[in-house]
């Protein structure tokens, strides 16, 4: 995963875990994040916590904010 600032790349990567052991990626059964949700109304919820780390040792990085897009799919 990158976070991009004009003429900047700034590598990342998300987990699943606290640890930042588990990746969390693109293979469904494999490395996504899986639970149940009880509705209670229209509007229930369930949370799940997202774990981030940059990596160190990124030299040609710009100083600023970097932006990324991330695309979540759900499916019950």
């Amino acid at each position: 995963r990158t976070l991009k600032r004009t003429g900047s790349v700034l590598n990342y990567n998300l987990y699943r875990d606290a640890a930042r052991s588990a990746v969390w990626g693109n293979v469904v059964g494999t490395n996504d994040v899986s639970g149940s949700i009880t509705v209670v109304s229209a509007s229930g919820s369930q949370n799940f916590t997202i774990y981030g780390r940059v990596p160190a040792g990124q030299t040609s990085v710009r100083t600023g904010l970097h932006n990324d897009t991330l695309i979540l799919t759900f499916s019950y």
